[in-house]
């Protein structure tokens, strides 16, 4: 199965989301500290919504999966995660690597 995913997903691998990041500065301990938090994709984001509808004909659904941020242990063998990557040039990108779970 995953082959098969790879061969379906793949021609999104690398392509650019729109995400909005969003910050905050928090006082630690005298000092101040930015907190980066870009998990919003811009609504109706073009990209996701491709390969939203490729899933849907597929009978999948999809995870979207942001950087350093976990996912949980339930695994369904209909969905598909979809890692986006902040790459250095500072442009998130959908990742090279699709799993199933």
């Amino acid at each position: 199965m995953t082959q098969d995913i790879t061969k379906i997903f793949n021609k999104f691998a690398g392509k650019e989301v729109q995400v909005k990041e969003t910050s905050w500065t928090v006082d630690a301990g005298g000092g101040k500290t930015e907190i980066l938090k870009a998990n919003m994709l811009v609504e109706n984001e073009p990209t996701i919504q491709a390969m939203q509808k490729l899933a849907d004909d597929k009978g999948l659904t999809l995870r979207i999966l942001w950087p350093n941020s976990g996912m949980t242990d339930d695994v369904q063998t209909n969905r598909i995660n979809v890692h986006v990557v902040k790459e250095q040039d500072g442009k998130y990108r959908i990742g090279k690597k699709f799993t199933v779970g």
